[in-house]
Order: structure tokens, then sequence, then C-alpha cells
């Protein structure tokens, strides 16, 4: 289901993760592949892109999932028609090839020509290519060099001089993709191409995560996903990729929630607000408070009653310097069987 923003402005959300990862990774975890494919369409993914090299790894694909293809030759047409896939992407040097297109349309395939766009100049040039008429859509890939809002004028003025629908394929080299594919829902443009994580072999693209998130929390669209299976999605992706993912990765980040410093403990305890966009649960986290070299007497009082004990903020101080010094042994946070084992180490329990 595309995101909604208001009565008829829907987006339709194209993820390429799968371009990007080696087939080689994933090739022996079809169920994995599979069961991802379908957490992403859970959480908001209207389109998934593959290409040949998935075909081979999953040759069967499952039913209730809608593909894009990229052909990077005349047979993935016919892979397009083997496999029921409708959609597919031509790469900007496929473009010239109208016998090609003029296969897919015969199919019934619908056809997104992709072109690069590194300035704000080249979104005025695109008109210019041959055979744009005969696609049904165009994605405008890279982006990440322009800098300035008239882009989006432009893309618009393109959309509406072809009469076909732009998509928006934003790269990260500046670490501002997922801005300008916010940016481009904020302003009315009704496709975009994003990757999980923001994954992508050379510069990386919109984060897909992160889009949804800042779609619901900042526009306050009608999102009705469940985006609290992203950390199911991060469990398969590190699977299927190989790829860790830091504990402070925004959206997804195991840890993004924890708090520990004395002054946000009592402000997350007052009012969650004063530090969280949103509520954890959004996204399938959980706030937790952490206990470490920066904790303070009342943090450790508050952990202390989590764990089942009630004391005093005195008999807190008392620990506290112990508390510190493990965490800074340790150079981690303390494990709560660990505060535990302090606690009852004291004398004046005994």
């Amino acid at each position: 289901m595309p995101i909604t923003l208001g009565k008829n402005n829907r987006v339709t959300v194209i993820d390429r993760t799968f371009i990007e990862i080696p087939p080689k990774k994933y090739t022996k975890k079809r169920l994995e592949t599979i069961y991802f494919c379908w957490i992403l369409k859970g959480i908001g993914v209207d389109l998934i892109e593959i290409d040949s090299k998935f075909l081979e790894a999953i040759p069967k694909l499952p039913s209730g999932l809608v593909y894009l293809l990229r052909c990077n030759s005349k047979e993935d047409v016919l892979r397009c028609v083997k496999s029921n896939i409708k959609y597919c992407v031509l790469p900007e040097e496929l473009l010239k090839d109208e016998e090609m297109i003029k296969r897919a349309k015969s199919f019934g395939i619908k056809t997104t020509a992709e072109v690069r766009v590194e300035k704000l100049g080249d979104i005025d040039k695109v008109k210019n290519l041959s055979n744009l008429a005969m696609v049904d859509e165009i994605r405008l890939i890279g982006m990440d060099s322009i800098h300035d809002l008239k882009w989006v004028g432009k893309v618009k003025k393109l959309s509406k001089n072809l009469n076909k629908v732009i998509n928006i394929c934003p790269q990260n080299m500046y670490y501002n993709a997922t801005a300008l594919a916010v940016e481009a829902i904020m302003n009315g443009i009704n496709s975009i191409t994003v990757s999980f994580l923001g994954y992508g072999q050379n510069r990386g693209f919109a984060a897909l995560e992160e889009v949804l998130a800042a779609t619901k929390v900042i526009l306050n669209a009608d999102l009705k996903l469940d985006l609290s299976k992203l950390p199911e999605a991060a469990q398969y992706f590190t699977s299927l990729s190989g790829i860790r993912i830091p504990e402070n990765k925004p959206i997804v980040g195991k840890r993004i929630f924890n708090y520990q410093a004395g002054i946000h403990a009592d402000g997350i305890e007052k009012d969650p607000l004063t530090y969280e966009p949103f509520d954890p649960s959004m996204v399938g986290l959980k706030r937790e408070l952490t206990i470490g070299k920066h904790s303070g007497k009342r943090a450790l009082q508050r952990k202390l009653k989590e764990l089942g004990i009630i004391c005093k903020v005195e008999e807190a101080a008392k620990i506290l310097n112990t508390v510190r010094e493990r965490s800074i042994q340790f150079k981690r946070d303390l494990f709560d069987e660990e505060i535990l084992d302090i606690y009852k180490s004291l004398e004046f329990i005994r």
C-alpha cells in the first residue's frame, strides 16, 4: 500500500536493496530472502527491484509481491515474461534500443528509463533523450550534487511536459539522500527509490527506514504499515548481506533509545519527548536505562528499582564509584547481573 498524504497524494516506494547485495551473499539463503521480501512489503515497499542474478537464485518468485526487473540485455525482457514480471527498468544506455522497448511493451511490461542527473541543468536535458515517449516512467538517479530546491520545480515541469511519472532515486555521496527523498515527498513527487539502511555498493541511497519514519513523524502521513517489523528486517538484512548494523544507526540501531547520563535520565523520566522524536514502539524498539561511567546516583537507584531492589539514594551513592570503575574497566555499560553483583557485595545489606 503506497504512503498516503492527504486524500489523493500517494507515494510509490521502490526498494533496490537486492540490486546492491552481491548474489553470492544470499544465493544459499532462499527462504530468508523470501521472508525479507515480505517484510519489506509489510513496512511500506510497493515494488522490489531485482535483476537476472536474483532470478537465478530465486527462480520461482513468491506470489503476492510486485517486482521490478532491472534489464541489462534484451534477454532480460524475456525473463520478465517467463517470471510474470510486469515492470522493468532500462538503464540509459539501453534507452536507444527502440526494438527492446517495443518488445517489452508488446508483452504488457511497463518500462522505466533510468537517467543519471548530476547537476541542476541535467534535469532540463532529460527531455531531449531518444525514445522517452515510448517508456512509461522516468527515474532520475544521482541528484546528490544538487543542493538547490529549484530541482523540485524542474522535476515537476519535466513530468508535466512529458506527461510521465518521475521517480526520484537520490544517491548519498554527500549524506543527503534521505533528505532529498523526504524533500521530494513533501513537495508532491509521488515515486521514490530507496534501499534498506541506504545500502549501496558505491554512493549508497536514501534509507528506506529513515524515509518512512520521517514521513510518518514529520508529515503525519496515513502510514497504515507496520514499522515495528524494522528490527526483524534488520536481522534478515544482516544475515543476507553479512553487514553488521551499528547499534547507534538511526531508526534501526538496537541502542538508539538507551539513556544513561543523569540529566538525560531525569528528562526521559519526566517527558520522553524531551529527547525522543517518536515513541520507540513505533519502530519495534524499547527505551532502556543503562548504567555506566556517566551514570548518577538517581539513575542507579531507578535501575535497581527496575531489577526489584528498593534502596535509598544514599545507598545507591555508596556503590556508584564501584559501578563507574567497572564500566571504565570493561569499556562498556554494565549488564544488569553485574550491577546486582556489586549491590549484593556491599557490607550494608548483609
